[in-house]
């Protein structure tokens, strides 16, 4: 469901945005009239400036008889604007004046940003503006990006990444869009032809509407410079009133259908590798809800947290690590999550005695997921996964501009302005039931689609995968072996004895003190030992709760 913040507004709005203070960047949210999500951040200790541009339409809205086409769309902007008609403009403009540019298409979203010097700013604005409202696709451009998609496509070819990716897609429902190629090539496009311009066309006009983008600027100067340049650049883009993209296919079914856990899929790798993955699909009741509580975040370190489900594989002599995450596979296209839907992944890398006994490991997972649901999760992970975002906002280190503006930008849409900089960050209220939900979901093998990834398989391989070319097989498993006890001892996440509760810096002895102004401040010696020297120095500049250890050995 829509926030009332992401329609179009009557009139221009400002709102405060909440903030550490410490990075030393100012902020202002604005909308403008044509409803466009405004974020402004005045840095003066920035280098350059940069923006990012989201606009919420991806891979899940290309036509059927045309996949990749929204990954189409975004490499055709930066080919020319009616108001700077030259192909080759704003990449021209962007590296003559010191800086870089970079797009990308997920399912929901696709992103465009930029950095450049900070007196260049304007200009860059100017150009970028018009790619969201006069963008020419002419034929010539279209014909040939065709082949710049073509040659991305065939690198991919032989990324295990890719493959698996789409290899997972044939255990998807056909009618869900999520189902189809997404990156495109020569063929799907149609080599750029008539046909392929006009839905770009099309694609163009009924999604990138000022009301469905958000845009991140950050640089050297005054707000009251920002918000002119952005009121001035971007106050033109369209402002009419569309039905959101995702309205097309929000209310399908999840795209994996139920009952899959009984079949291990048999995947044969370019590069060697000895991999377990298990997906769910876990449906999102409220997105906004999901958003601020971030149960995925919590279900991830759930998995991967000391001294539990990680810890009894390695020590079994099983796996060599566990990724446990919200999205799956390290694809260009990244983003596996939609406002009706996000996915969870646990990766294994197993050993070769993982290998061997690769029902061992699944049956661990699994054991340890019910425990986990069965028992409830303890309420000092909660507590402190809040903390240690509260610890985060207050004093991480600020994004460079050319990092924070696409990082902005897309989460902007899913928070109101205030919380634009602080929602990613902070856990809100509401974890604990939506962890609950998401464990009732994972903790049974039956919804679950597993895939073995190696060389040395338990199963043969005789189908081809008609995109990449992956050799791929099945093998059916019993559900009783999914199911089964591990024998590993098993433990909910212990207390993390660790995290700080007094973050008061302490006054430094005096000698230190004495030496702080001293070009090069000696640090003190706070054991002696036949094999050991312990030294301290404490920071008496920056003065904030960091420690860092560096570590020398010496062999004999």
């Amino acid at each position: 469901m829509a926030a009332p913040y992401a329609r179009a507004a009557p009139s221009l709005q400002t709102f405060e945005i909440e903030s550490s203070g410490r990075s030393g960047r100012c902020y202002r949210g604005l909308i403008l009239a044509n409803g466009l999500r405004v974020l402004l951040a005045s840095d003066p200790s920035a280098e350059k400036a940069a923006a990012a541009m989201n606009v919420r339409v991806g891979t899940l809205s290309d036509p059927r008889s045309l996949p990749g086409l929204a990954h189409f769309c975004e490499h055709m902007l930066f080919l020319g604007t009616e108001t700077f008609p030259d192909e080759d403009e704003f990449d021209r403009y962007i590296t003559s004046n010191g800086g870089e540019s970079n797009a990308y298409t997920e399912l929901e979203d696709t992103r465009y940003f930029f950095s450049v010097a900070a007196f260049a700013l304007p200009g860059a604005l100017e150009r970028f503006s018009g790619f969201f409202s006069t963008a020419l696709f002419t034929e010539s451009a279209t014909a040939g990006e065709v082949s710049a998609i073509d040659s991305e496509h065939t690198n991919n070819l032989q990324d295990d990444d890719w493959r698996f990716y789409q290899l997972l897609k044939l255990r998807m429902m056909p009618s869900h869009p999520f189902s189809a190629f997404d990156t495109g090539n020569r063929q799907t496009l149609r080599g750029g032809d008539a046909i392929a311009r006009a839905a770009l066309l099309q694609f163009y006009a009924e999604h990138y509407i000022a009301s469905e983008m958000s845009l991140a600027i950050v640089a050297p100067l005054p707000l009251r410079e920002l918000q002119r340049l952005a009121i001035a650049n971007f106050g033109r883009l369209p402002a009419r009133s569309a039905p959101r993209a995702s309205a097309a296919y929000e209310s399908l079914p999840l795209p994996f259908t139920g009952g899959q856990g009984a079949t291990l899929t048999l995947m044969r790798p370019i590069v060697e590798e000895r991999t377990l993955s298990v997906v769910w699909c876990v449906p999102k009741v409220d997105s906004s809800l999901w958003d601020l509580a971030k149960p995925d975040v919590i279900w991830s370190q759930l998995l991967q947290s000391p001294r539990g489900l990680a810890s009894a594989l390695r020590s079994a002599g099983l796996i060599l690590d566990l990724d446990a995450s919200s999205a799956f596979g390290d694809f260009a296209s990244g983003d596996a999550e939609t406002g009706a839907f996000a996915t969870l992944s646990a990766e294994f890398r197993l050993t070769e005695a993982g290998l061997r006994r690769w029902p061992e490991v699944t049956s661990a997972l699994f054991s340890y997921l019910r425990l986990l649901r069965d028992g409830g999760v303890p309420g000092h992970v909660f507590s402190e996964a809040r903390l240690m975002r509260e610890l985060s906002l207050r004093y991480a280190e600020p994004l460079q501009p050319y990092d924070f503006a696409p990082v902005a930008a897309a989460a902007m849409p899913h928070f109101e302005p205030s919380r634009w900089v602080s929602g990613p960050v902070l856990l809100f209220d509401g974890a604990e039931a939506e962890v609950d939900r998401v464990l009732q979901r994972t903790a049974e093998p039956r919804d679950a689609i597993l895939t073995l990834t190696a060389d040395e398989l338990p199963g043969s391989t005789p189908n081809v995968e008609p995109i990449y070319g992956t050799q791929y097989g099945s093998l059916r498993v019993q559900p009783e072996v999914w199911a089964r006890s591990s024998s590993l001892v098993l433990t909910p996440p212990l207390p993390n004895r660790f995290l700080p509760s007094d973050l008061r810096i302490r006054p430094p002895p005096a000698a230190a003190s004495a030496a702080r102004h001293a070009a090069h401040p000696a640090p003190r010696l706070l054991q002696l030992a036949p094999s050991t020297r312990l030294y301290h120095l404490q920071d008496t500049v920056f003065r904030l709760p960091y420690a860092y250890a560096f570590l020398q050995v010496r062999g004999a």
